[in-house]
């Protein structure tokens, strides 16, 4: 079935058109056959309505409810308006009793064929999927921890040969933050000689998002694969953890009323892979690394805890924590405590301190406009702070193609600083 789906492309660029036909066959559905009992004036009236709930939900997202720190933006709420007003049209129409199962059902899938459209234009929009093999799972083979402690015969060759991905619980110290499952790679050496020590990646994701993304949309698979047969089947242990607690929450990777989340990345995942997997002892062969607020995370962990992790990877993140603007951040984010914000703002770490034995890879897309300033500026005082810094760019915007690359890009960088 997976190798089926593998067939069918999701970013091409015919799946534009094929989503935008989509939508004005949906609409034209609605407005010809839903509606067809309505006069002319009571449709357009209930498509000025939809335009008017269209900009109340988009108010409530982004200004009140605000899930995502950087906004939903502008080609996500394009894509999704016509299935929000065609929502409100569907639903006046069924105010009238003549054949209204049939219209009912008639709007549904009219309504359905728009979000199918919605979604093939917002996931060509951020490069997500490239088939539909990855939106049900792409077949990546993971293990619980228990099956990695009880193997057979035949598990235990494949995984000298292969490593493996296993789904571990991370929990945190403290009760009221509670993280997602987590995903920890183990390379083929580990299986080989499991008492050797090996340097670790600390890896988060986006948000919203989950650490299985990366499996998914990150191709990490794929890159440790290719990395740890190039040698010899030595590669770092890569932890995949969870920052954020669910899809909606942004707890901006620090310690607030809000949950101990840098307590969680700078204590309890290194206490955990201490106790439970062969790795090194020495900070110079731990790195964090992330993407999109992700990244900003990654750059709070190196500014705060220097002594813990010596190298980072901040792709696409932001120059500073934030919940949309400052004001905001301040309140919600940090309890209205500046002086909070201020110990967990990376620029504002590294204009006070010096770190020398740190080093870091700033990358982003070359059409990300959004993030390229607050980007530059974090390079600038990363290098005044004594960090040892390169940036890089790929082409793309604000998407997976960028972070897939700019991980496996960056791999290699990193092996040579743990001296693999």
């Amino acid at each position: 079935m997976i190798s089926f789906l593998k067939l069918l492309p999701l970013l091409r660029v015919w799946i534009l058109p094929i989503a935008a036909a989509l939508i004005l066959a949906a609409a034209a559905c609605v407005w010809f056959f839903v509606m067809k009992p309505l006069s002319l004036k009571v449709r357009f009236a209930s498509a000025f309505g939809g335009a008017i709930v269209l900009i109340a939900v988009h108010h409530l997202v982004e200004r009140v409810w605000h899930p995502v720190a950087e906004g939903l933006g502008r080609v996500t709420w394009l894509w999704a308006a016509p299935a929000l007003i065609a929502a409100v049209m569907i639903i006046v129409a069924l105010f009238r009793r003549r054949h209204w199962i049939r219209r009912f059902l008639a709007g549904v899938c009219a309504w359905m064929l728009m979000a199918i459209g919605a979604a093939l234009g917002i996931n060509y929009h951020f490069e997500a999927y490239p088939t539909m093999a990855e939106v049900v799972g792409g077949g990546v083979q993971t293990i619980s921890w228990d099956e990695l402690k009880s193997p057979d015969d035949a598990d235990a060759l494949a995984r000298s040969a292969e490593g493996a991905f296993v789904r571990v619980n991370i929990p945190a110290s403290d009760p009221s933050f509670t993280p997602r499952q987590a995903i920890v790679y183990l390379p083929p050496s580990y299986f080989k000689d499991p008492s050797a020590q090996l340097p670790v990646i600390v890896l988060m994701s986006g948000q919203p998002g989950t650490p299985q993304d990366w499996l998914v949309l990150g191709k990490l698979p794929q890159t440790m694969d290719q990395f740890a047969s190039r040698h010899d089947g030595r590669a770092p242990i890569v932890a995949v953890v969870d920052v954020y607690g669910s899809q909606t929450a942004n707890p901006l990777c620090s310690d607030t009323s809000h949950g101990k989340v840098a307590t969680y990345v700078q204590k309890d995942v290194p206490g955990w892979l201490h106790a439970n997997l062969p790795v090194s002892s020495d900070p110079g062969q731990w790195a964090v690394a992330g993407l999109s607020s992700g990244g900003t995370c990654a750059l709070q962990v190196v500014t705060r805890a220097p002594d813990l992790y010596r190298s980072f990877l901040d792709m696409s993140g932001e120059a500073h924590p934030q919940l949309g603007n400052e004001e905001r951040t301040i309140s919600d984010g940090f309890d209205g405590s500046r002086e909070l914000y201020e110990a967990n703002d990376p620029v504002h770490l590294m204009s006070h301190n010096r770190y020398e034995q740190s080093a870091g890879i700033i990358s982003w897309g070359d059409s990300d406009t959004a993030f390229k300033e607050g980007l530059i500026e974090v390079d600038h005082a990363a290098e005044k702070s004594g960090m040892s810094i390169e940036t890089r760019t790929y082409p793309g915007g604000h998407s997976w193609k960028v972070w897939s690359a700019a991980f496996e890009d960056g791999l290699p960088w990193l092996a040579q600083r743990f001296g693999l």
